[in-house]
């Protein structure tokens, strides 16, 4: 988040001759690997994130209030990439600043303004998710688009807050060198109430909403498994009723049921026992339909072909001296059943996919706090521990400096991976080009 590398400098005297063009420490090989290797990472940075914006912006299945706090994340990585990496590349590879006192203040104000958005941004959508599922019939009617709009401003104001000091004189005089040196506070103080704001304190409050997110998560599973082997019990209950009901019925009304179906109905073998169910075949579908089969007097149905026009033809003659012919009880019972037993299967397939992608949302925020801890967490620590001592090699420093920034270009690659919706829009995004070819 800080470039501090400049301070492995503070004490060096560059020359403008040809004993010393390139910085302590770097051959012509490292040089080249470290500004290649950056660029590549400056380019995903930029594009992935950029990317993550458009597909927000621009795909109908992505405009969720909940993604735009995705869109907040993304456009402080891409700026970081954009603004802020090229001129830390720059002053890695020549050793000094070049670009003037007035632009190194900004440009580190910058710095700590976007990578405290980015955390902070992953610290708002850890909460959401947490919202979502320990309030799931209230919250997502309270976010609305102001409210989100809100959130997401609170996240820059307080990033604004924690960049400002230096700004306002909280730091300390830079050292005396032949090249200007870009360096950010070493002023303790501030250091470590940085530190807190832009990450420990975020981390620690990601770390405790995911765990609850994931009781939040397991102990709704394990009610949802109890409520499904109740309803299971009740449906086996009801549809044993019904059968009792359809079964007790005369002969008539079963015929008529059957010749008002078009089917090719097998033979089989009915019991008395309510667990035995007759099975239908009628349009290649199998159906559990009780009672609705003409039964003979060893309770075996014969195979036949039930021909539609002659079946109509004799209803049309009954409907001539009768009127038109109603549904028998069994008819509206069995009617009602289809209805009642199809809206529950598209009320049980909304909540399947309700839940899947409930559950990939979870599993993605899990990936990127574990990406934000694992890329983060070396550079604020050694952070505070250079400003207590000088004893962190410079190497060891620079590593995880830059892992930090790599952070930003993780974010993009695991919704790609993971969030379907993500992989669909950029593919379409992608594509667009080729389409008007």
């Amino acid at each position: 988040m800080m470039n501090l590398t400049g301070s492995n400098y503070s004490n060096t005297t560059i020359s403008s001759g040809s004993e010393r063009v390139l910085p302590p420490g770097y051959s012509t090989v490292h040089l080249i690997l470290t500004v290649t290797i950056v660029t590549i990472i400056i380019l995903i940075i930029v594009g992935g994130n950029l990317l993550v914006v458009v597909a927000i912006y621009t795909d109908k299945n992505l405009k969720s209030k909940q993604n735009w706090f995705i869109a907040s994340l993304a456009v402080a990585d891409c700026l970081l990439g954009l603004i802020i990496m090229p001129f830390s590349l720059t002053n890695e590879v020549m050793g000094y600043w070049y670009f003037g006192s007035v632009w190194c203040d900004l440009w580190k104000a910058i710095d700590v303004l976007l990578c405290t958005a980015s955390i902070l941004s992953i610290c708002l959508i850890s909460l959401d998710r947490y919202w979502c599922i320990t309030k799931a019939l209230t919250y997502p009617r309270q976010r609305t688009a102001t409210r989100a709009a809100l959130m997401i401003a609170a996240v820059w104001i307080l990033s604004l807050i924690v960049c400002v000091p230096p700004l306002i004189g909280w730091k300390n005089p830079l050292p005396v060198n032949d090249y200007p040196l870009c360096l950010l506070s070493s002023e303790l103080g501030y250091i470590i109430s940085s530190c807190m704001g832009s990450f420990y304190i975020p981390g620690v409050i990601m770390v405790i909403v995911y765990y609850k997110i994931y009781k939040a998560a397991t102990e709704r599973a394990r009610k949802q498994r109890g409520n499904n082997n109740k309803k299971a019990k009740k449906k086996d209950k009801t549809d044993k009723e019904l059968y009792g009901l359809l079964k007790n019925t005369d002969t008539k009304e079963k015929q008529e049921t059957v010749t008002n179906m078009p089917t090719k109905v097998n033979s089989m073998t009915l019991t008395d026992d309510e667990s035995t169910w007759p099975i239908y075949q009628k349009q290649g579908v199998n159906r559990e339909d009780s009672g609705q089969e003409p039964e003979t007097g060893n309770g075996t149905i014969d195979e036949q072909d039930i021909d539609l026009d002659e079946a109509n033809e004799k209803e049309s003659t009954k409907s001539d001296t009768t009127g038109t012919t109603n549904l028998t009880p069994n008819q509206e019972e069995i009617k009602h059943a289809e209805v009642y037993d199809a809206v529950k299967d598209l009320e049980r397939h909304k909540r399947k996919l309700a839940k899947a992608r409930e559950r990939r949302a979870t599993i993605v925020l899990g990936i990127v706090m574990a990406a934000f801890i694992v890329c983060w967490a070396p550079f604020f620590t050694l952070y505070i521990i250079t400003a207590l001592c000088n004893c962190i090699p410079d190497i060891v420093f620079d590593v995880c400096f830059w892992a930090g920034y790599c952070n930003s270009a993780l974010n993009p690659i695991i919704y790609t991976v993971f969030n379907r919706d993500f992989r669909h829009a950029f593919k379409r995004i992608l594509c667009i080009g080729q389409a008007h070819r």
